[in-house]
């Protein structure tokens, strides 16, 4: 009876030391995914990205579409074709979701890793979105360069 007391000590101590651990390793991760992340903003359709050889290169959002399914959400598909020279460690696509005085109500994304140079992505974001949701635009393409 008298090491009880010893041994709930040591196991609070125990777990306590597991979840700074566990912090300490999300918050490195998390950092360290913010600072390799390049993101650009923009509203049309080209995306103009300035290649470490100073060669302007586009990526394009083509044949984009929109539809709500059986559940009421909603999905917008489209393709990006890599245009670069090089592969692209990730690709993503985000979206603004806006009523019909075109105030933001939400917004959606899709990502894709390891997209070959020539290669096309056929991206397909998806919300459970409200009701008045009447028009969407492209918020941003996301671009994670090797």
């Amino acid at each position: 009876m008298k090491d009880e007391p010893i041994f709930k000590k040591r196991r609070r101590n125990a777990l306590k030391w597991i979840i700074g651990i566990v912090i300490v390793i999300w918050g490195v991760s998390y950092f360290q995914t913010e600072q390799n992340s390049s993101t650009s903003d923009y509203s049309t359709n080209q995306y103009n990205l300035q290649d470490n050889a100073g060669e302007k290169e586009s990526l394009e959002v083509e044949n984009l579409d929109s539809y709500r399914d059986e559940a009421g959400i909603l999905h917008i598909t489209g393709e990006i074709t890599n245009t670069k020279s090089h592969s692209l460690e990730g690709l993503g696509v985000e979206f603004n979701l806006l009523n019909s005085e075109g105030n933001l109500v939400g917004s959606t994304l899709d990502y894709v890793k390891n997209v070959e140079p020539g290669q096309t992505w056929e991206f397909e974001a998806s919300e459970i979105s409200p009701e008045n949701v009447s028009s969407y635009k492209v918020a941003k393409i996301i671009v994670h360069d090797y």
